[in-house]
């Protein structure tokens, strides 16, 4: 059977998408389309795994670690704001939303995660983890002027900011369409409550 091409991510909340919403139009008005492939704010997730090409039978363990780190995990805090861009404003290749959250919660579930992909042989990325929504990608034959553009935009302050409650973590299959990705999701277990 066909590999699926699948990943570990939170959902963002409907306040964020709004966040999202807002700073996608802000970039559309500075006229930086041309420069960038802009991902769909519903689409906007932040990644925490991503496994690529999968073995069907494979899938059917993501579930179940799901729900075991789901289970030590309790739902906490994140606060979404702040524009960036890998591998810096500069020469931007990827566009993102800034991720924060206090008390490292966050970093000790994508550890707790990679320790159950492990054990079932999954081989993590290299790169260190830097927690962030991806906005858009940098197009490899944007015209200068588009890039020019899009480096003084990344440079206007953005003030504002959202808070979401990170309460459950899911597995997505995405499919490289055309138009866009289409991301559907194949298991999710939610987090214990936190004190509210």
């Amino acid at each position: 059977m066909k590999r699926v091409r699948t990943f570990l991510a939170i959902e963002t909340e409907d306040a964020v998408k709004r966040l999202i919403l807002s700073t996608l139009e802000s970039f559309r008005d500075s006229h930086t389309d041309g420069a960038v492939r802009w991902v769909s704010a519903e689409n906007i997730h932040l990644t925490l795994a991503f496994l690529g090409e999968t073995p069907p039978e494979r899938i059917a363990v993501l579930g179940g670690l799901l729900g075991e780190v789901a289970s030590q995990t309790t739902s906490f805090p994140i606060r979404v704001g702040g524009i960036g861009a890998f591998p810096n404003v500069r020469k931007p290749r990827v566009i993102w939303l800034g991720v924060t959250e206090a008390a490292g919660a966050l970093t000790a579930l994508h550890a707790r995660l990679w320790d159950g992909l492990r054990a079932l042989g999954w081989v993590p990325e290299e790169k260190p983890f830097r927690p962030h929504l991806t906005l858009g990608r940098v197009r490899r034959e944007a015209p200068p002027s588009d890039l020019d553009r899009l480096e003084g935009a990344l440079q206007v302050p953005r003030p504002a900011e959202e808070t979401m409650t990170a309460d459950s973590i899911a597995a997505f299959r995405s499919d490289l369409n055309r138009p866009g990705p289409l991301y559907t999701r194949l298991a999710a277990a939610a987090f214990q409550k936190g004190a509210s």
